[in-house]
């Protein structure tokens, strides 16, 4: 499957709305991010999840003058909301202007969890400003994820992943990950330095085949 047929196909329903001046839109709160006690709290039936997300401007992204990815949300499977009104169930926005990649961690009950809402905000010019939006009714076939899912089980880490986005054709979602286990052990050590009281993360990423390439060492 070529890399972005699933933008250009299931997901035909991304939409681009112009406003007048720029601003930051979320349409949904974020998870929380955990803490030392919830973790202690929680730990033996939750799971805690950490990824990185890069929501930072990039200039001349898929035909437009930049784009920045502003919400990644997914669903516990299977799925119980019914439109794309519902938040989901674990859900990041973006925070720009600041390190390339923000580390997030924020506990989830155990389970599959799959993507269920994509949000980029894009610009053709200063006042031409619009999102691209990715929701239920395009990332899911009858309650089945097309866009890809992680796993969880209480008292387990897991890593996901770095998450940005690709600008070759359209702006989209693109999972990146290091691509040798030296690099994972130096990234696991990094991500001890962030979030210190988190025990040894597994490197679980998130499985897609649209927003990234399937990689398992």
């Amino acid at each position: 499957m070529k890399r972005h047929s699933l933008l250009f196909v299931a997901v035909s329903a991304l939409l681009i709305s112009s406003c007048a001046s720029e601003m930051v839109h979320h349409d949904f709160a974020a998870t929380p991010s955990v803490t030392q006690s919830q973790y202690a709290e929680s730990s033996k039936t939750m799971g805690a999840v950490v990824l990185a997300v890069n929501s930072n401007r990039y200039w001349g992204c898929g035909g437009y003058e930049n784009a920045e990815l502003r919400t990644v949300g997914f669903d516990l499977m299977p799925s119980k909301y019914t439109n794309n009104e519902q938040p989901p169930d674990f859900v990041i926005n973006g925070s720009a202007g600041g390190p390339d990649f923000i580390i997030y961690s924020s506990m989830l009950l155990p389970g599959t969890y799959a993507i269920s809402r994509i949000k980029i905000k894009v610009a053709k010019s200063m006042s031409d400003v619009g999102y691209l939006t990715a929701d239920r009714s395009s990332l899911f076939d009858s309650n089945s994820p097309l866009g890809g899912t992680f796993d969880v089980s209480a008292g387990e880490v897991v890593y996901l992943g770095h998450f940005g986005l690709d600008c070759a054709d359209q702006p989209m979602l693109w999972r990146y990950y290091k691509e040798d286990e030296e690099s994972f052990k130096e990234l696991k050590n990094k991500l001890k330095t962030y979030i210190p009281y988190l025990n040894d993360a597994n490197f679980r990423l998130f499985k897609t085949s649209q927003f990234g390439h399937d990689f398992s060492l």
